[in-house]
């Protein structure tokens, strides 16, 4: 087969997500994916006001959904076309510790687990919906404060015990990890 372009060549890939069967292609501008047809389609072209050399780095597919960070601090859910802002910033007001970029995603089988940047400090976040008095709605948790600059992955592992592993964007860092809840 041939190559096929997506959007303009005036942005980079960022990432790539597999969901379905379907390819999603994040890019600095907004994310895209391949239909059916092989026709490349804009997933979220709002995404676009957001261009970021970050935008969706470490965009990672979770319970059916895609999870895309954008710009410098947006997270949103893509839900089969419904489009949800969940970024931490709009749930933890007037705190300056919770409004950084989001760095990385991970997920396990309760929680989607966000990295925020925070430096010299990243700040663990665990997220999904929740029912409360009968409403549902997106919760976030905060985990912990961790001494580490920045992040460039986040993974989430039982192998051994069940921990959310970090890793650095400096090389000299040491591979961190936080122990995560089993139930």
């Amino acid at each position: 087969s041939g190559a096929t372009t997506v959007g303009s060549t005036d942005y980079d890939i960022t990432e790539l997500v597999e969901e379905s069967g379907s390819i999603y292609i994040m890019k600095e501008d907004m994310p895209y994916y391949i239909n059916s047809a092989g026709t490349v389609v804009r997933l979220i072209p709002e995404h676009k006001v957001l261009t970021c050399s970050t935008s969706g780095k470490n965009a990672i597919a979770w319970e059916a959904k895609i999870y895309i960070p954008a710009g410098t601090q947006t997270l949103d859910e893509y839900d089969g076309g419904t489009i949800t802002r969940i970024s931490p910033a709009a749930f933890i007001t007037n705190s300056n510790d919770f409004d950084g970029r989001v760095q990385a995603l991970t997920a396990d089988d309760q929680y989607l687990y966000a990295v925020l940047g925070n430096s010299p400090k990243v700040e663990l976040l665990a997220g999904r919906w929740e029912s409360v008095d009968g409403i549902s709605s997106w919760r976030w948790h905060t985990l912990a404060e961790l001494t580490l600059t920045e992040a460039n992955i986040a993974y989430s592992s039982s192998i051994y015990k069940k921990r959310l592993w970090l890793g650095s964007t400096l090389a000299a860092d040491s591979l961190y990890y936080y122990p995560l809840t089993t139930i």
